[in-house]
C-alpha cells in the first residue's frame, strides 16, 4: 500500500480538511464505513484504514462518491 502519511498522527479535523468536509460529516463518513475512532487523534494505522475505505483525499473532489448527490453540501 502506498504510504500516505509520513509525519505520524493526525487529528480528525486535519483529515476532514484533507477530504474537504466538516468534522461532523467526516465522522459520519467514518461511521458509515464501519470505522470508529474514539479519540480525536488518528494514528497512522487508523489512517491507513480510512484511506482504504474512503480512498486517498487527492482522488476525491466532492462527496458524490459517498452520497450519490450532485451537491451533497446543499440543503
Amino acid at each position: 500500500m502506498k504510504q500516505f502519511n509520513q509525519s505520524g498522527c493526525k487529528t480528525k479535523a486535519r483529515m476532514a480538511e484533507e477530504y474537504g468536509v466538516c468534522l461532523k460529516t467526516f465522522s459520519k463518513l467514518l461511521t458509515e464505513h464501519g470505522i470508529f475512532i474514539k479519540r480525536h487523534i488518528i494514528t497512522p494505522k487508523e489512517q491507513e484504514k480510512i484511506y482504504s475505505a474512503l480512498g486517498p483525499p487527492a482522488e476525491i473532489n466532492n462527496l458524490r462518491r459517498f452520497t450519490g448527490k450532485d451537491n451533497p453540501l446543499s440543503v
